[in-house]
């Protein structure tokens, strides 16, 4: 029995021993666990100071190239460049010519022209405005063209067809129907005649409104109308 003790008691003290053994692990390796974070942490801070420094160094780089561009970059002055290339037509026509450009970068019309007058007569150009009131009329009523009214635009557009442009011109209410268009875009300098509408007196700076709504997006008109008439625009019969 006194044996069997002993060796039980020695059991015990190895059991025992081992436990703490054990403790003393798990400590040391909690140790290792916390100071290796520590360890992730702290790289993890330099990495991201490390990088957030490159991004400004690049940063400054980047400003300092865009303004040594500015600097070395010469000024231009557009409506200069325009005068100059047209000029020498200008100079050499007995044509009356106004010329307005718009600069969507700029948010500027540039103009030139070799003529004291204010107003020109339209002649075709009247139409695209025509088309653009149809299908406002047409977009505010909530209807859509039919296959008919295509065809005569088609025409219109197109091929040129007075007639057709005549049947649009009534479509849209004659005379009152396109000085209402006048008025509702700002068209301060076209003037809608009672006679009829081939005279109807505009400006360039008149029809780059027109052009505006047709080419950039617009409340007047939808933006499948828009698609539609550029479409139109861009399918002219050579003829």
């Amino acid at each position: 029995m006194k044996k069997l003790f002993n060796n039980r008691g020695l059991v015990l003290f190895l059991l025992e021993t081992l436990l703490v053994l054990i403790v003393i692990v798990s400590i040391i390796l909690e140790a290792v666990k916390i100071n290796d974070i520590h360890t992730v942490n702290a790289m993890r801070s330099d990495f991201i100071a490390k990088q957030k420094k490159e991004e400004r160094a690049f940063n400054r780089a980047e400003r300092n190239l865009i303004k040594k561009a500015k600097e070395t970059t010469p000024k231009v002055n557009d409506e200069k460049v325009l005068n100059g290339r047209l000029s020498p037509y200008l100079e050499n026509t007995d044509a009356e010519v106004s010329v307005a450009v718009y600069s969507k970068k700029n948010n500027r019309i540039y103009q030139t022209t070799n003529s004291k007058r204010t107003t020109y007569p339209s002649a075709s150009i009247i139409k695209a405005d025509f088309l653009v009131e149809l299908l406002h009329q047409k977009h505010k009523a909530g209807q859509s063209l039919d296959v008919n009214e295509q065809a005569v635009i088609q025409k219109m557009m197109e091929h040129s067809d007075n007639d057709a442009a005549t049947n649009v011109y009534n479509q849209i209410g004659g005379y009152s129907g396109l000085a209402r268009y006048f008025s509702n875009v700002g068209m301060d300098g076209s003037v809608a005649l009672t006679t009829g509408w081939a005279l109807t007196a505009t400006t360039p700076l008149d029809q780059i409104k027109t052009l505006n709504i047709i080419f950039y997006q617009s409340n007047y008109i939808s933006d499948t109308s828009r698609s539609y008439i550029e479409y139109l625009m861009g399918h002219v019969a050579e003829d």
